[in-house]
């Protein structure tokens, strides 16, 4: 329970970001899952998506997963598409914020840098 449910306040509509904050027991399906996404072939690359309808609990399910994943050390991107309006300006960003996330990881920097390039429109 958070400090602002401790004072009285009535919780938000927000996701859990903790396992230890699933009081639905949705964690070991989460942890299923992750292991399977954790053992595909990747080798010519792999993206998974999780798909449902507005507000029935991917956000929850993806949050389940990290430490699953974390453990295995697999790498994930989060993108949230709804901050921003128009084609161009998803598109720019995705790969701006994909570019950071890949040249955190050293051996793969100049790929990092190369894809921040990649969404933009060509001059």
């Amino acid at each position: 329970m958070s400090n602002h449910n401790k004072k009285g306040m009535i919780p938000g509509d927000n996701p859990i970001e903790k396992v230890d904050e699933d009081l639905l027991d949705r964690k070991d399906i989460a942890a299923n899952f992750a292991r399977h996404v954790s053992k595909l072939d990747v080798s010519k690359g792999v993206v998974v998506g999780i798909f449902a309808p507005w507000e029935h609990g991917k956000t929850i399910f993806i949050n389940l997963t990290r430490p699953v994943f974390e453990n295995a050390e697999v790498s994930i991107f989060s993108f949230n598409p709804w901050v921003f309006s128009g084609t161009e300006q998803l598109v720019d960003r995705f790969f701006s914020e994909l570019s950071g996330e890949i040249m955190e990881k050293a051996p793969l920097k100049n790929i990092g840098k190369n894809t921040a390039n990649y969404g933009l429109p060509s001059q």
